[in-house]
């Protein structure tokens, strides 16, 4: 088995993408965390879930979906 066997689609940001948007996707998708892709579409970091929490105030993404849910 290779690794090709395994891998399925990942959402992406780009930098330009706000810390909203991300923990929006992040949340709405259940997601671990967001691959970061450069100006040409390649990936250069990984937005781990607990560092958009971090990065939005530490607010988690439970009670960010229910904020968002409520709007």
């Amino acid at each position: 088995m290779r690794a090709s066997d395994l891998a399925a689609p990942f959402p992406t940001v780009e930098f330009s993408t706000t810390g909203l948007e991300a923990a929006r996707l992040l949340a709405g998708q259940d997601l671990p965390g967001l691959i970061v892709i450069d100006q040409d579409g390649r990936p250069s970091t990984i937005l781990a879930a607990t560092d958009a929490e971090t990065l939005l105030g530490a607010i988690t993404l439970d009670a960010l979906m229910d904020r968002l849910v409520a709007t």
